[in-house]
């Protein structure tokens, strides 16, 4: 039941009415009406009243007053904000991410196209809902955002087509018609255009990436059905980042940075070991037979 008035007594009144009228039909159809879970909620940009409850009777019963109610999967606020959605989300993402980081250090991962899906299929899931609020938090829903205003533009079809966004209230609420551009590309080269942005912000660390052979893409390397251990160590070379004796040293994990060779284990002297399989940072791109081979000499070691 919803009802839109200017004040909070109407907004009472015109409840309580409609739930008398339910009471009524209840009884009639031998029902019987449970106020106990039943549940209120306001939404407005007073923030003068925004401790305000609603003050509804059902059946002698006060109703409770929610403050963040879930309607469709997606969690609600005073100001319809979505702010407590994303933080909501945030949090399902951080355990996630958390179950990942340990289950990637380990041996029991299948694969990694399945590891992949476990980690973006729960961000795929609400990238969808609250666009213009997300956008900063999911970079490539930038470009969903502008092809939803592009829509509102030219299909006739679109709920808001020929919509006037509405005089702000407030300073901190902008409208999505205000803040949102027109797509002047296809969606597939506007999504392509925000990666190679993102990328390029790296700076120094893009270079070394490119240096390596790094390049974005969404999909995963031709090595892919490689076993879980190989795949991780590939792609520790790649990167420069893994348990080398030097890091370990740092981590104040072991008391020495040597390696079997007698000279300092770093990242980039695993590739070129003299007692183990060599490598380049070609090898890793493609990645060939020889940075497999010394990736499976490695995989128990970083």
């Amino acid at each position: 039941m919803a009802t839109q008035q200017h004040n909070f007594p109407e907004i009472e009144s015109t409840l309580e009415r409609g739930l008398s009228d339910m009471s009524a039909y209840y009884l009639e159809n031998h029902l019987r009406p449970n106020p106990g879970k039943t549940q209120i909620c306001s939404f407005h940009l007073k923030n003068r009243e925004a401790k305000r409850e609603l003050d509804v009777t059902w059946d002698g019963i006060k109703l409770e007053n929610y403050q963040h109610p879930v309607y469709l999967g997606v969690t609600l606020d005073r100001t319809l904000s979505y702010k407590a959605h994303i933080q909501k989300t945030r949090a399902k993402v951080s355990t996630r991410n958390s179950l990942l980081r340990q289950l990637t250090n380990s041996k029991w991962v299948g694969s990694p196209k399945y590891t992949a899906y476990i980690g973006t299929s729960l961000v795929l899931l609400h990238r969808r809902i609250c666009l213009p609020s997300m956008e900063q938090i999911v970079p490539c829903t930038a470009v969903i955002t502008k092809a939803e205003r592009t829509k509102q533009a030219n299909d006739n079809r679109h709920s808001l087509h020929e919509h006037s966004a509405a005089q702000k209230r407030l300073s901190s609420r902008s409208s999505f018609l205000d803040t949102t551009e027109v797509l002047g590309t296809t969606q597939t080269d506007a999504r392509i255009t925000e990666w190679q942005n993102q990328w390029n912000s790296l700076g120094n660390q893009t270079t070394q990436w490119m240096e390596r052979g790094i390049t974005p893409d969404k999909c995963l390397t031709t090595v892919h059905d490689q076993p879980w251990p190989v795949w991780k160590t590939l792609n520790r070379l790649r990167v420069g980042e893994g348990r080398c004796k030097v890091s370990m040293k740092k981590w104040k994990i072991t008391t020495s940075g040597a390696c079997v060779c007698g000279e300092s284990q770093t990242m980039e002297h695993i590739m070129r070991c003299s007692q183990a399989p060599q490598c380049t940072g070609d090898d890793l791109a493609e990645p060939n037979a020889a940075a497999l081979t010394c990736a499976n000499h490695w995989k128990d070691v970083i």
